[in-house]
């Protein structure tokens, strides 16, 4: 018996899926010129693209804030630019993002599969404190046949 998927209090069915949608916002003013419309829209989850925040040390010191006003389960996504986002990976810096949104109230993470070995840390601290880790694959015009060889590699 497979298991589905669940983010928070939204659970995917066979015959309905999760829907989500992204919030990319640059800073504290745009959250919340956007936080209320978001929590109010008929989605059952928000992906916060962290990606989209412009100065990552302001985020660091109010995401436990931000992470407190959404009324809806949240998927916390730190997309590299390798996978159409953003921000250059950093290490250091994805391992802290997640880390806070692990901690501080998120819902589910997403890893990209490219770090999952590298972030086994964040795997067993979302496991201990309940949050759902979704690893992703972002194919940015590889043909269908290295995608298939991908996936096989699973």
């Amino acid at each position: 018996m497979s298991k589905s998927l669940q983010i928070g209090s939204a659970q995917a069915k066979a015959r309905r899926p999760l829907i989500v949608v992204p919030l990319l916002v640059e800073d504290a003013t745009m959250f919340q010129a956007q936080i209320t419309q978001f929590n109010q829209c008929q989605a059952d989850v928000i992906e916060w693209r962290i990606d989209a925040w412009h100065f990552f040390a302001d985020l660091i010191k109010l995401m436990p804030q931000l992470l407190g006003q959404f009324n809806k389960p949240v998927l916390v996504t730190y997309r590299t630019q390798d996978e159409g986002g953003l921000t250059a990976f950093d290490q250091n810096l994805y391992r802290q993002l997640n880390q806070l949104a692990i901690t501080n109230g998120a819902s589910a993470i997403d890893i990209e599969v490219a770090h999952l070995g590298v972030m086994h840390d964040l795997r067993t601290l979302a496991y201990q404190n309940q949050v759902t880790v979704i690893g992703s694959k972002h194919c940015l015009g590889p043909a269908q046949a290295d995608v298939q060889i991908f996936w096989q590699s699973l």
